[in-house]
């Protein structure tokens, strides 16, 4: 099935990497646009003060052939991760905020990073929680808050409404932004304060990416938020 998509396509994702890196996963075959690997995820993983983990799980992990401009879902197959450890609705396991997911893939779309950045650092986590270990990186809330939450990490600022202000300038023109009060209290236009990691995110995912994330966390959310 891999000759049914683009050789550029194939270069971006580098899929045989990933099956090499990954065997126990293979391609399903598919008719639409969405490409799906399935089968059994292998991996070591270690964090600093933490236990060292070696398991398996068996998932599904598809794309849309717009990546890396869709995340991948990835959806456990059994019944050994429960509904109720950060799963979004449609059953797929929850692998941070969307921002975070994007910027991750924007870095390195290849599908082996993408596995190795935010699938397997999950499932490391979660064996941790099944055996009442603290979690390794934390643990971010569902819905508005926890992408609010996030966003303060993103920015480098203490406060929600501050995060929540520099999102709404980074969906603004950078010419309109740069010239408003900067709303970490620097008493500074945004040009002259933290213009530099709101432009990178902006020309990064495009401002129109943060401007609909504006409006969400604006207009109150539901608990799940995929893609």
């Amino acid at each position: 099935m891999i000759a049914s998509y683009t050789s550029g396509n194939i270069e971006q994702w580098d899929i045989p990497g990933a099956l090499s890196t990954f065997p126990g996963l293979s391609i399903l075959p598919t008719n639409s646009n969405i490409l799906t690997l399935s089968g059994w995820l292998d991996f070591n993983a270690m964090k600093p003060d933490h236990d060292a983990v070696t398991d398996s799980f068996e998932l599904k992990i598809e794309f849309l052939i717009d990546h890396p401009h869709t995340i991948p879902l990835v959806t456990p197959l059994g019944n050994r991760i429960p509904k109720d450890f950060h799963r979004l609705q449609c059953g797929a396991l929850c692998l941070g905020s969307p921002t975070r997911q994007k910027l991750i893939v924007h870095q390195d779309p290849k599908l082996r990073s993408f596995i190795e950045k935010c699938v397997i650092p999950y499932l490391y986590a979660f064996v941790l929680h099944e055996q009442a270990k603290p979690l390794p990186f934390g643990e971010l809330e569902h819905g508005r808050r926890g992408i609010i939450d996030d966003f303060m990490d993103i920015y480098g600022v203490g406060s929600q409404e501050v995060a929540k202000e520099l999102l709404r300038l980074t969906g603004r023109p950078r010419r309109k932004a740069n010239h408003q009060n900067c709303p970490c209290g620097s008493r500074k236009r945004l040009g002259r304060c933290h213009n530099r990691i709101v432009n990178k995110l902006r020309s990064t995912l495009g401002r129109l990416w943060f401007r609909d994330q504006y409006k969400t966390i604006s207009s109150g959310m539901r608990k799940n938020i995929e893609r």
